[in-house]
């Protein structure tokens, strides 16, 4: 598997419209929760709002890759949300990704649980969090969506 390096910044006013462009991209769309999302719900649900946390990812030559989302959900939970630009899926991205979100859910946010809610068609994305260690919660899940649950190693 290759590796990757890559950086997370926090989303400014200046990536809505790039934000908008990948979060309503017809792949995207389709596996999400909620449909499409105008550039102003963006900026206010999600830029604006402080339980939640949009953040860039970067290769290490700075070029964006995708987003990653993190929603606080209360009693220490965030739910993640992630996005990988079209033209670079399939090439190893998602694991990386989904590792960097969720060890800096825990360590920025001092968060003791991270949630994925994924839609069952999406066999992709479920391998994806799988292979880092998110655990499918049947409680929690419906005919609609599955919840998968990372949980933080203890830290020293």
């Amino acid at each position: 598997m290759t590796t990757h390096e890559l950086n997370l910044r926090r989303a400014t006013d200046a990536d809505l419209d790039w934000l908008c462009a990948l979060r309503n991209e017809p792949e995207a769309v389709r596996y999400s929760k909620s449909g499409v999302r105008t550039r102003e719900d963006l900026e206010h649900d999600y830029l604006h709002n402080p339980g939640k946390f949009v953040y860039i990812v970067a290769r290490a030559d700075q070029a964006d890759v995708g987003f990653v989302i993190l929603c606080e959900e209360g009693d220490g939970t965030f739910e993640i949300s992630i996005a990988i630009l079209p033209e670079l899926r399939g090439q190893g991205l998602a694991r990386p990704l989904i590792e960097l979100g969720s060890q800096h859910a825990a360590a920025a946010h001092d968060a003791r649980g991270v949630l994925a809610t994924i839609v069952p068609g999406n066999v992709a994305s479920r391998r994806s969090f799988e292979a880092c260690g998110y655990v499918l919660d049947a409680s929690a899940s419906t005919e609609v969506l599955q919840h998968f649950l990372w949980t933080p190693t203890a830290r020293g």
